[in-house]
């Protein structure tokens, strides 16, 4: 399949040129996306979603665990933040940076504040759960759809 390219309407003839399939708002086109780099996006999203959930949770049994489940979802946050963005896939990238930047406010409150464990377990084990929370629900509400194709359906 040869792709063809198309001038911009300018006359200017070193005007930039553009691929049909392109899209020129810069969104991500789902079904050039290969169903290896699907799989494990995917997987590292649900990985995320599973590791803030179950940092809420684990917050509110022992609060010093925040610091290693901080430390593992800003991990996943950063890997699945470098694939999507190379793709351009919206929804996705908002989380990792919600992730990022909440791990990061966390760590600030506390150091900020000069907390001990047992001062911070109430207001960040709270946090720590309405952020799960919003980030779960607002997850499922805004989500690209994935076409399906060929050879996806067969899989």
């Amino acid at each position: 399949m040869e792709k063809s390219t198309r001038a911009k309407t300018h006359a200017n003839p070193y005007a930039v040129t553009v691929q049909d399939d392109e899209d020129p708002r810069g969104e991500v086109d789902l079904t050039r996306l290969s169903g290896k780099h699907l799989v494990w996006t995917n997987r590292l999203s649900t990985a995320m979603h599973v590791g803030v959930l179950a940092a809420a949770v684990m917050a509110w049994v022992e609060i010093e665990t925040i610091v290693v489940s901080g430390i593992v979802n800003s991990t996943l946050a950063v890997a699945l933040l470098f694939v999507c963005r190379r793709q351009r896939w919206v929804s996705k990238t908002w989380v990792s940076w919600a992730i990022l930047g909440f791990a990061m406010s966390c760590f600030l409150t506390i150091f900020l504040c000069e907390w001990s464990p047992s001062e911070a377990h109430r207001p960040v084990a709270s946090a720590i759960t309405v952020f799960a929370g919003i980030l779960i629900a607002t997850s499922l509400l805004w989500r690209e759809s994935l076409p399906v194709t060929e050879s996806s359906s067969q899989s």
